[in-house]
């Protein structure tokens, strides 16, 4: 396929100042070249400097990030506190290549180029990530962010100016205003409503019934073979700076330098006998990469800068990867990211290790046309020659168009062995997208019954997303699902016997689907549900973009007289000396023989630092805003008048009465007491 160049006229159509361009293109379609025309026509200086990493430091305190380093950390899809704490080294090759991303747009450099974006993300993560671009060029007044992609359903999500397509050179620009092109988010919660009293507490109406994950269509036979992993831990430290207690600050993260992470390694005596191809499927940083490596060694690869990749690989094997005559006769480094995988994989396939090719980030960079392709034609490559392969991939697609003999979902840790065959899935079809219309997404919300499941679902599939640890209070739930039915999203409160109202206790959105704005949404629509129910919801949060939001939307929150106030510890703490104070009230105080639990808790309360806690009560936009009860002075007493006291002067004095008496047993009387 030949790369039609942009031409000086198109280049002169382009207005002088955007703020977002969109390249899109399939895979070899001239994406990189005309992003260099583009850079080239607008004097841009993107940075291209090597970022290093030291391996004692962690992500968030490297000093090109920048001010605002957690919302861009955040934009470019890692949305996962302990990933913002580990050192660059124990990230997987996707995490790796975001956190460059990130860099990018924390330059201070004359443009923001992201070439292949969101290529080593899912496709709900993507969504994410291309409205977190948007909200992060918005508010901080970005221009010339030039974003390549092989995918035209991220372009609504992203809000561009302008479009380029690059397999015909077509320019369309957006007519709408920057600020309408925001997405809209919409939840449908029925006929919710909350109740509070002796046997009938919790939430009535629609009750979810639906499985907590989704299930995916293998179109073969498939067997979970069971105890056939071992979980792992893996731990890095790192230095603790500034940053690093900042970010672990935001969410209650207990961090003391070291982060853990369980990873299921698989056994390989649990492999099926004779098997061809293996598949291991999962988010990024789920452990994908770490199995890979234990299933065989991976083969480094160099490539000759002055010779050409046909130079370097044999035809046959070229045309196993499907790369295009124009991309072989060029070196290596002038290939985009996709023809790079390809040639990198041929060249794999060229000196594989004891019959083992190993793939990590498997068609992460191709369009999903020339995946499905790539994967049939590699599929029967390694079948005939009696190969073994191990992709590791974030694309669910590639375990049917491979026909995979097994496949582990890191994920769940569950793996999974075919049988039988089927007939290969055909390439899908180009979605048809409107470039300029803001996408609307719309999430259903359903009552999780009493709090017995709502503890079950929330430790099911939310607890490792939350980072307080402390024990569940009696509480009742809610679970959002998106389009397809996926829970996305978990909402609980409990009753605090205080002041007699419904308060929120747990608020957690996956890390897929943050970005969106849905968790303040979320908090909103329970408020009013509650509200329509005849209570006011109450919020306690340390979260100072929760709190903040709550703070701007005077309209929908009144902050309470607690608001602002700084908290020493965490909530966790603050629970324990409630129930220190508890004990020693009601004399229970004793003595204790476990000295080391104290020192323990001790040191964990001299590590807590003093932080700013953001308390609200929800008012509602249709509620009438009251004013809080205004206590009586001395001074707002009403005085007497001098009339009145005269005409006071001439009454008799009442006679004291006699205190009442106690109840209980009759008072005996006294020797000659009438």
């Amino acid at each position: 396929m030949a790369n039609p160049p942009l031409s000086l006229e198109s280049l002169r159509s382009l207005p002088e100042i955007f703020c977002i361009l969109v390249v899109c293109g399939a895979t070899g379609s001239g994406k990189s070249r005309i992003i260099e025309k583009l850079v080239q026509h607008y004097s841009l200086t993107p940075s291209n400097e090597k970022i290093i990493f030291e391996d004692d430091m962690a992500v968030c305190s490297h000093p090109a990030l920048g001010e605002g380093y957690l919302e861009k950390l955040q934009a470019v899809g890692l949305n996962s506190v302990p990933s913002w704490l580990k050192a660059e080294k124990c990230l997987s090759l996707g995490q790796q290549q975001r956190i460059r991303s990130a860099v990018q747009a924390s330059s201070d450099s004359r443009g923001i180029v992201m070439d292949d974006f969101c290529c080593f993300v899912d496709r709900q993560c993507s969504y994410s990530c291309a409205a977190s671009i948007y909200r992060l060029v918005r508010d901080n007044g970005l221009k010339f962010v030039i974003i390549g992609t092989s995918r035209a359903d991220l372009i609504p999500y992203l809000g561009a100016d302008i479009v380029i397509e690059a397999g015909n050179g077509q320019i369309f620009k957006n007519p709408l205003d920057f600020a309408e092109r925001k997405m809209a988010v919409k939840i449908q919660h029925g006929e919710l409503k909350f109740s509070f009293g002796q046997g009938c507490s919790g939430w009535k109406g629609p009750l979810d019934d639906g499985p907590l994950r989704k299930g995916e269509d293998y179109a073969r036979t498939f067997t979970t073979v069971r105890f056939a992993t071992v979980a792992t831990n893996f731990t890095t430290t790192v230095k603790q700076t500034e940053r690093t207690s900042e970010a672990a600050h935001a969410f209650d993260y207990t961090f003391t330098g070291t982060i853990a992470q369980k990873v299921h390694i698989i056994k390989q005596n649990c492999l099926p006998g004779d098997w061809r191809i293996g598949a291991l499927c999962g988010p990024s940083g789920s452990g994908k990469s770490v199995n890979l490596r234990k299933l065989g060694i991976e083969v480094s690869i160099q490539w000759i800068p002055d010779q050409s990749v046909d130079q370097q690989v044999e035809h046959a094997l070229l045309d196993v990867v499907l790369l295009q005559l124009p991309a072989r006769r060029r070196p290596f480094h002038e290939l985009s990211a996709g023809e790079k995988m390809q040639a990198d994989l041929a060249r794999r396939f060229a000196q594989p290790c004891d019959g083992t090719v190993l793939a990590d980030e498997f068609t992460s960079v191709l369009d999903r046309q020339l995946a499905a392709r790539l994967c049939a034609s590699v599929a029967s490559f390694v079948r005939e020659n009696r190969l073994q392969l191990v992709v590791a991939t974030i694309q669910m697609d590639v375990v049917k168009h491979l026909q995979a003999d097994w496949c582990f979902r890191s994920d769940y840790a569950e793996l999974m062995t075919f049988s039988g065959t089927c007939d290969r899935p055909l390439p899908p079809e180009l979605p048809e997208v409107e470039y300029f219309r803001p996408p609307l997404r719309t999430f259903t919300l359903t009552q999780l019954g009493d709090s017995k499941r709502t503890k079950e679902v929330f430790k099911a599939s939310f607890e490792e997303h939350h980072y307080l640890k402390q024990g569940l209070p009696l509480m009742w739930g809610l679970l959002v699902r998106d389009e397809e039915q996926i829970p996305v999203g978990f909402h609980a409160i409990a009753w605090q016997t205080g002041c007699g109202a419904p308060r929120e206790a747990r608020v957690v959105i996956l890390p897929e689907y943050q970005g969106m704005g849905l968790g303040t949404r979320l908090s909103d629509c329970v408020g009013k549900l509650c509200a329509a129910s005849g209570f006011k919801l109450m919020a306690k949060t340390k979260h100072p973009r929760l709190g903040g939001y709550r703070n701007s939307r005077s309209d929908l929150w009144r902050p309470s007289t607690m608001n602002g106030k700084i908290c020493k510890g965490s909530l966790k703490s603050s629970l324990l000396d409630m129930k220190a104070r508890q004990k020693q009230v009601k004399g229970q105080q004793q003595l204790s023989f476990a000295p080391a639990k104290e020192k323990e808790a001790k040191a964990e309360k001299e590590v807590e630092e003093p932080r700013r806690c953001f308390s609200h009560m929800y008012i509602g936009d249709e509620l009438p805003l009251e004013t809080p009860r205004k206590r009586k002075s001395h001074d707002d007493v009403e005085q007497p008048s001098q009339e009145k006291n005269k005409k006071q002067r001439g009454r008799p004095c009442k006679k004291p009465q006699d205190p009442p008496r106690p109840r209980g047993r009759p008072r005996k009387k006294a020797v000659g007491e009438v």
